[in-house]
């Protein structure tokens, strides 16, 4: 089985809630990781991972209230690398996401369509039947 089905397999299985949880799954980790990584690049400036989660969700939500900043190369490197992930990542999963729920939905709909549909062509051809045997 391919990346392709995979993925297929795990849209078709997608709800509200899990849809929720994926988007927060997916946040929380380019959070941690950020503040893993800024914290071991620069421990002087991340002195605890409490100052470096608070840097991480802080860029993550790209409000960068300029409190705590990296200050050398490699920081500055991790912090733009946490924006463009942010910016670019996690809209994506929620786009993904909302596609998979719209696509079902849609699924849903063209089900209860087909079927209503089925149904007036079962009472046309009742009624074209009907008026065939009169004279």
């Amino acid at each position: 089985m391919n990346l392709g089905d995979r993925l297929l397999k795990i849209v078709d299985r997608i709800n509200f809630w899990r849809a929720v949880r994926l988007v927060l799954v997916v946040d929380a980790v380019l959070v941690l990781v950020a503040a893993t990584l800024a914290r071991i690049v620069e421990p002087e400036t991340f002195g605890s991972m409490r100052t470096a989660l608070w840097w991480s969700v802080v860029t993550v939500g790209t409000v960068g209230y300029g409190d705590v900043v990296p200050h050398t190369t490699i920081g500055q490197i991790v912090g733009a690398a946490t924006i463009l992930f942010s910016l670019a990542f996690i809209p994506t999963v929620t786009s993904l996401v909302v596609a998979a729920l719209v696509r079902r939905q849609q699924e849903q709909h063209s089900e209860t369509t087909n079927a209503s549909l089925a149904e007036v062509a079962r009472r046309l051809a009742a009624i074209e039947a009907e008026l065939s045997r009169r004279p």
